[in-house]
């Protein structure tokens, strides 16, 4: 056996290895994850990239997996996950800094249907479903990368921000989701029935809520939806916050959340400054 195909067959192994250690850890940092029955491998091919891989690699500059999905679903997976990717990056002031948080980006299949899992440098893993991904989901899962690192990097200000945004939301999350009520939305000041799950996706959607006022393409009811000065409107659809369940009773709080964000950078100033303006004329009939 000659050097060349000794190497090459520790490549494969290794590889293979890589792959399942990867699969592994996705499955068990994922709340409620669990394994599917497929017809195709955990990857197309253990040993090679999966077309597609590389070209998708080279253009978000991340190493990139693709499990569960046939050669066909990876192609159309990785083009619609690019423009995802695409749409929040030039729309997105803070997408640089947080998006090079993340390590990896994993599409997956995950039941019936591909979806995207985003694993981070560091704390938990977010789940982003491919069929219901929108580059607002992608800042989103954004948000929180930048709030883990901000854990692990400076846990004084991590725990600063925490304070504060307890006394805004006054740690208000019911645990049955789909029983809430306006009561519920006044106290905490979340800006959907996902934000009053927890405060990290109180967080992340509220970083969301942000990025979608400032989106130019998207609108949300009750709000002007002014196009901000500083964006292009492309038409490329509106965004699901269109059944916002906000209403004027918890504009306040709202505006105290972002404006404590903007102080830990989830966005920027400008980003921040036309959000303040759909806020003051919000009008909720």
């Amino acid at each position: 056996m000659t050097e060349m195909v000794k190497l090459k067959k520790n490549q494969r192994k290794g590889s293979w290895v890589k792959a399942l250690s990867l699969a592994g850890l996705i499955y068990a940092g994922s709340v409620g994850a669990t394994f599917v029955k497929n017809e195709y491998p955990i990857l197309i091919d253990p040993f090679f990239n999966v077309p597609g891989e590389s070209a998708l690699e080279e253009k978000i500059g991340k190493n990139v997996c693709f499990e569960f999905m046939s050669s066909l679903e990876a192609k159309e997976t990785s083009n619609r996950f690019f423009e995802k990717y695409r749409k929040a990056s030039g729309n997105w002031d803070c997408f640089d800094k947080q998006f090079e948080l993340v390590s990896e980006v994993v599409l997956k299949r995950y039941g019936d249907k591909p979806s995207s899992t985003q694993v981070g440098t560091m704390g938990n893993t977010g789940t982003l479903s491919d069929y219901n991904l929108n580059s607002a989901t992608l800042v989103h899962e954004l948000a929180h990368r930048w709030y883990d690192h901000m854990e692990f990097s400076n846990t004084k200000k991590w725990h600063k921000f925490n304070r504060e945004w307890v006394r805004i939301s006054e740690n208000h999350y019911p645990s049955a989701r789909g029983t809430y009520t306006k009561e519920d939305f006044k106290k905490s000041g979340a800006v959907s029935e996902y934000a009053l799950t927890s405060l990290s996706e109180d967080v992340a959607e509220t970083s969301k809520f942000v990025y979608t006022l400032n989106h130019p393409d998207h609108t949300i009811n009750g709000f002007p939806n002014n196009i901000s000065p500083f964006r292009e409107e492309t038409k490329s659809g509106l965004s699901s916050y269109c059944r916002s369940p906000i209403t004027t009773d918890s504009i306040e709080k709202i505006r105290r959340k972002i404006e404590l964000m903007r102080d830990y950078e989830f966005f920027s100033e400008r980003e921040y400054g036309h959000a303040l303006k759909e806020l003051d004329n919000f009008n909720r009939n």
